[in-house]
């Protein structure tokens, strides 16, 4: 990993590491994105729902969810190989702790890890 990786991933590892000691959800933004004018109603809803959602992903999607195929109703569903970024998530100290305990080796970029480890939380 290069250098900005390890300190894009240090600052996420300690934001987690913050959310268990305040014993509460926490947002964590990164510091370049733009934000939209309906975001604060976005916050509104995950304060009410946080508990039991865990983890909310706060973000844009710039690809596309499903490509047309030449197939009537049809449409393929392309596999994200590259992490998507981490433009923004709400998260209990619940999942704070899986994401630490999947972290004990940082070997690739936090948001490989944010989007590959959900899955197996189980």
């Amino acid at each position: 990993m290069s250098g900005g990786e390890l300190g894009c991933y240090a600052s996420h590892y300690s934001l987690w590491q913050k959310c268990i000691q305040l014993h509460e959800p926490i947002v964590i933004l990164e510091d370049d994105i733009d934000l939209e004018s309906h975001f604060f109603e976005s916050l509104d809803f995950l304060q009410e729902h946080i508990e039991k959602l865990g983890y909310v992903r706060l973000m844009h999607l710039c690809e596309p969810l499903k490509i047309p195929t030449t197939t009537l109703k049809v449409a393929k569903i392309p596999h994200l190989t590259d992490g998507i970024g981490t433009q923004g998530y709400c998260l209990t100290p619940q999942v704070a702790r899986k994401f630490i305990k999947a972290s004990q080796k940082w070997v690739m970029p936090v948001d490989w890890v944010m989007d590959n480890y959900l899955s197996a939380w189980g």
